[in-house]
């Protein structure tokens, strides 16, 4: 009896029907609000929006959808606001638009009808403006140096050449940044202990406002290099989100704490490059480029004035051969000065990096000689050698072999 009952009460009121087929026809939805001149897809309505959108996607037949008015948005204690748009999409589906623009506290509860008939009830996503500020998340690395097309970031830096420096953030937060471009953030940079202070305002473009995440980049004034420490404070609305101290050392303090890890060799074989500590061969003579890996000290960064000199036994006096400024990191940083052949230095014998008269590193081109034993039991004598960081693990090396006990020792015990 009842659907019989059913099929009477749809034929005698056919929106019943109509009603159920659009609620079992929608698809999605999507928020969206003006602000500044700009449209912005969201997951949240922030409490400055000048105006808020909602596309409504449903399947249905051109009868029902043909009228825009039939559709409408209700709220408590408000007129209903009718469809703006009804768009077709392929497939059969419908497009709606709304706009809303509340001239106080949007509700939070809004309901979409058809006709008579609610379809769907909507809850409102809002976030005011304390949740919005404790969501964002700084992280910053320091200043930003520049040199030639190499740039670093760090908390402490060498006075030398200390130009082109610039300060940058990492905003991030779960909700997009237009709403941060809207309260205008500044950065302060205060010198200490009695330096000067500037205070530069950070700009966000389209992109980065229509976002969750954006990089804050602001130039640091030369005024303010002339001070031990730089403080810098992120601000909103006067108040405090983000603070960093960068430091300036003395060129002389910092180049005398920058050290070299190791050195070797870099030798060309065919498409690649073998490392290696020891000399290349005069024998098979071949390209080779030597390596400095060099480190400052942690956090900081700096431009160290190097010299590589060469020694020949002809020579008394070493001879320059490069001089230049390197970028350092306190991460290893490789150094290579340039690729020599030994067929154009064939009596070359070491190379020396400096910085000053600072002696850095050694690399010898020389093989180690062997000892040879004389008729009386002495030494024969050997030819001068250039001591370098390949020579000491040589020799650190075979003083470890000669420390270590013998295969019989192990196995039956030392005799007595």
């Amino acid at each position: 009896m009842w659907p019989s009952i059913r099929r009477w009460l749809d034929w005698h009121h056919p929106e019943r029907s109509q009603c159920k087929l659009l609620r079992s026809g929608l698809r999605s939805l999507r928020w969206s609000y003006e602000l500044a001149g700009l449209v912005i897809e969201c997951d949240a309505i922030p409490w400055l929006a000048e105006g808020v959108r909602l596309e409504i996607t449903l399947a249905g037949t051109e009868l029902l959808i043909s009228r825009r008015s039939d559709f409408t948005l209700r709220g408590p204690d408000q007129t209903p606001l009718p469809c703006q748009d009804i768009q077709r999409l392929p497939g059969g589906l419908y497009q709606l638009h709304f706009r809303l623009a509340f001239e106080t506290r949007p509700p939070q509860q809004l309901q979409l009808c058809w006709r008579d008939f609610t379809l769907l009830s909507l809850n409102v996503p809002l976030v005011n403006l304390d949740d919005y500020l404790r969501s964002l998340h700084w992280r910053s690395w320091g200043l930003t140096l520049r040199w030639g097309e190499k740039a670093v970031s760090a908390h402490c830096f060498s006075r030398r050449a200390l130009r082109g420096l610039a300060a940058a953030v990492l905003v991030r937060s779960p909700y997009r940044l237009a709403p941060l471009a809207a309260l205008q953030p500044q950065l302060l940079l205060q010198g200490w202990p009695n330096g000067p202070c500037h205070e530069a305002p950070l700009f966000l473009n389209a992109s980065q406002q229509r976002d969750t995440e954006a990089c804050l980049v602001t130039p640091v004034p030369q005024s303010l290099l002339s001070s031990e420490r730089c403080q810098l404070f992120w601000r909103i609305q006067g108040r405090c989100w983000h603070t960093e101290s960068v430091q300036f050392l003395p060129a002389h303090d910092w180049e005398s704490q920058v050290c070299v890890r190791e050195a070797f060799f870099l030798i060309s074989h065919g498409n690649n490059w073998i490392r290696q500590r020891e000399a290349p061969s005069f024998q098979n003579p071949r390209p080779f480029a030597p390596c400095f890996v060099l480190q400052a000290p942690t956090g900081s960064a700096g431009l160290l004035p190097l010299t590589l000199y060469a020694h020949t036994p002809q020579r008394p006096s070493a001879r320059r051969l490069r001089r230049e400024c390197v970028l350092v990191t306190d991460a290893p940083t490789p150094y290579l000065p340039g690729l020599f052949h030994t067929q154009d230095f064939p009596n070359l014998t070491s190379l020396e990096l400096r910085h000053g008269s600072r002696l850095l590193s050694t690399l010898t081109l020389s093989l180690t000689p062997h000892a040879h034993f004389t008729a009386e039991g002495g030494f024969t004598q050997m030819p001068d050698l250039t001591w370098s960081e390949a020579t000491d693990a040589e020799l650190w090396e075979r003083l470890q072999r000669l420390s270590r006990p013998s295969t019989e020792e192990k196995r039956f015990g030392s005799r007595p």
